[in-house]
């Protein structure tokens, strides 16, 4: 089991954030509001300020989950999304679609693909499932 230390709702946080960042689809429903049934919305500028502001990430990866109990290819991960993502050049930060369309981007989005698919593996992740490595 891991030892959240009530970090439960970070640790969801920055998993629906990168599961934000690891699909296309999701990032044109709610960028572009294109086929959204699910009324949430947000940007480009609103992952990287939820991300980096709200949910401190770079401390998150630099020292709660190695703290957590995160598994250490998980955390080879993050830091290599973190350091993708932090690079990541927009030429125009409110141009959503230019971004989503953006090669460069689609980088960042395979590394969050990447955290996804291992973090997945240990069932750490979001929508109230059990925090727990098996």
């Amino acid at each position: 089991m891991l030892n959240l230390e009530g970090q439960e709702f970070r640790v969801k946080g920055i998993y629906n954030n990168i599961e934000e960042a690891s699909n296309i689809k999701q990032q044109k429903m709610y960028w572009l509001n294109e086929n959204n049934v699910e009324g949430y919305i947000s940007s480009y500028i609103e992952l990287m300020c939820t991300l980096f502001d709200d949910f401190d990430f770079d401390d998150f990866v630099k020292n709660t989950a190695c703290r957590l109990g995160f598994p250490p290819k998980l955390i080879e991960l993050l830091q290599e999304f973190r350091d993708a993502i932090k690079h990541y050049q927009a030429k125009d930060e409110t141009d959503d679609r230019a971004i989503i369309e953006d090669p460069n981007w689609h980088i960042v989005v395979k590394k969050a693909r990447d955290v996804i698919k291992e973090w997945n593996k240990y069932d750490l992740g979001s929508n109230d499932r059990a925090f727990k490595l098996n």
